[in-house]
């Protein structure tokens, strides 16, 4: 029998974290896994739908504290809001958790605290994907407390990049982010600079 896994997500919208796990999804061998996502509904659930996961919708109560989103005067609104969804997340994410014989529970980054202490509770493997780096260095007291529940639900955990894996200090693997090379290939130089304007000696630096 295939090998059931649950990957969980806690935002709706896309971005760059739900496009690099749709690529590990798709890119899984489908004789071997089964996997499953739990997801807020939008169009992040259906970019991983299209991927191949069975998708499982309800709240997420994610608490972020990255270096791009902390809590911090009006932001502390957005501290309430996931404060007001925390019971119906735990209720619905833990209902998912028992309906299914998941083997691993994988975490795409670090605001799943919550759902990470449940997987942890119902005896489940835990893999937490690292993609963001934490505020000032990791050195504030909240960084303190996410680097210790890492350390004790995650089972293992990875991160994209030396510098996430450094401020987490955890003892993450490096496993950098993957390319849809199919998306994303060298064209012609000559043709795209004619595209946009450019004159053809001109070197042209992309990011």
């Amino acid at each position: 029998p295939r090998t059931p896994v649950l990957f969980v997500h806690h935002r709706s919208e896309l971005g760059g974290a739900p496009a690099s796990l749709s690529y590990l999804i798709r890119e899984l061998d489908d004789e071997q896994f089964e996997a499953h996502i739990y997801c807020p509904p939008g169009p992040a659930a259906e970019l991983f739908r299209q991927a191949g996961a069975k998708v499982h919708t309800g709240p997420v109560a994610g608490f972020t504290h990255i270096w791009a989103s902390t809590y911090r005067g009006r932001r502390w609104l957005l501290f309430l809001r996931e404060l007001g969804l925390l019971p119906s997340h735990v209720l619905r994410f833990r209902r998912t958790l028992r309906r299914h014989r998941f083997e691993l529970v994988h975490f795409n980054d670090s605001p799943l605290i919550p759902a990470a202490w449940l997987a942890k509770r119902e005896g489940l493997p835990v893999v937490w994907h690292l993609r963001s780096a934490l505020p000032e260095g990791g050195t504030d007291r909240r960084s303190t407390f996410v680097r210790s529940a890492i350390r004790r639900f995650a089972d293992t955990s990875i991160a994209i990049n030396h510098d996430v894996a450094d401020v987490f200090g955890v003892g993450s693997t490096v496993v950098p982010n993957s390319v849809d090379l199919a998306r994303f290939h060298p064209g012609d130089p000559a043709d795209a600079k004619t595209s946009l304007g450019l004159p053809a000696g001109r070197p042209v630096v992309s990011y």
